[in-house]
């Protein structure tokens, strides 16, 4: 059984909302982009901020961030676990990779053919609205070691 948790600071304290029936949380089913950033990489340039909240507002890129966060995968593997459309796969990694929250890697199959394969190196990304000031961070997700997803 899979849970969705909302971590939100309320009254400076911070608050869990697992199971929580109190109305000031709300459910949510994308635990990548809410968590609370701990040890996060604060973003500066205005224009990145810019290019991590388009992200953060596409359902396809964070979906696509999520899914390759354990174990890279090919764009095919991708859409074929998601029903995302493969062009469309190819377009998101494509604007992922450009503002480098993607690692690219390849390989070259037994039949020499080159596959690539990608990995979000996000854990999760935090941002604060404060008045005029919007805050983002980061937190890295290291590449993995193990197999490749295919």
């Amino acid at each position: 059984m899979s849970h969705t948790k909302l971590i939100i600071e309320y009254n400076q304290h911070v608050h869990s909302a697992l199971h929580c029936k109190h109305p000031c949380y709300i459910k949510i089913t994308e635990l990548l982009f809410m968590q609370t950033a701990l040890n996060g990489i604060p973003i500066d340039r205005e224009e990145k901020i810019e290019e991590i909240l388009q992200i953060m507002a596409d359902k396809y890129s964070r979906v696509l961030l999520r899914i390759t966060q354990d174990c890279p995968k090919s764009a095919l593997r991708i859409s074929e676990e998601t029903g995302i459309p493969i062009s469309t796969v190819y377009r998101r990694v494509q604007k992922l990779q450009d503002v480098g929250v993607v690692r690219v890697s390849g390989e070259v199959t037994l039949e020499g053919k080159k596959r690539f394969l990608y990995q979000s190196k996000v854990k999760a990304i935090s941002s604060k609205v404060a008045g005029e000031f919007i805050n983002v961070e980061i937190i890295p997700n290291p590449p993995t070691s193990h197999k490749w997803g295919v």
